[in-house]
């Protein structure tokens, strides 16, 4: 997503920023095809540029944002959000259990 529609929410004094559900890339959910794993990323800031990315753009424009995405933990894998405060904080996370369902996809 271009940077600049970012700070047209900024002009509009808009709070909090909502992507599409795993944005990053096409929506998965309905394919249950091994090589989606490899596009499992960590829910940590230091070890995931994308989510880095987008705690240091809610930082910057100081909008709250959520972000989607197909998170690996261990083994494990989910359809996550994290959500990034507008101090760039991750305040929280949320693993959905529903969405995708199959081999190797751990429920919450």
């Amino acid at each position: 997503m271009p940077k600049q529609l970012f700070f047209v929410t900024v002009k509009q004094k808009i709070d909090v920023v909502l992507l599409p559900e795993l944005f990053l890339g096409h929506y998965f959910c309905k394919e249950h095809k091994d090589y989606h794993f490899s596009s499992a990323l960590p829910s940590a800031l230091e070890q995931n540029k994308y989510l880095a990315h987008f705690a240091s753009l809610a930082k910057e424009l100081g909008v709250v944002i959520p972000f989607s995405f197909f998170e690996k933990a261990g083994q494990a894998h989910y359809n996550s959000v994290v959500m990034l405060n507008s101090d760039g904080r991750i305040i929280g996370k949320y693993r959905k259990s529903h969405i995708p369902t199959g081999p190797g996809i751990m429920p919450c």
